[in-house]
């Protein structure tokens, strides 16, 4: 959480800023609600996970591929 800002909102300024670049955003929330899982990857996060996480389990399921590096 943000003390300013929701993650949304941040979520939100990244995608709008161009697709030059595209940066992955993996939204984590304790909100267990299926509407704020959709909410953030309809709006462009690459996955959206609970908080109570295993560090391990992002690592490996965002670990750059080698088609990743062949992107300009």
């Amino acid at each position: 959480m943000t003390p300013h800002v929701d993650g949304f909102a941040i979520l939100h300024s990244l995608r709008s800023a161009g697709d030059e670049v595209f940066l992955p955003v993996i939204v984590l929330t304790a909100d267990a609600n299926e509407e704020t899982k959709r909410a953030a990857l309809g709006g462009g996060a690459t996955d959206s996970l609970l908080k109570s996480l295993d560090h391990l389990e992002v690592l490996l399921r965002h670990r750059p591929s080698p088609r990743d590096a062949a992107s300009p």
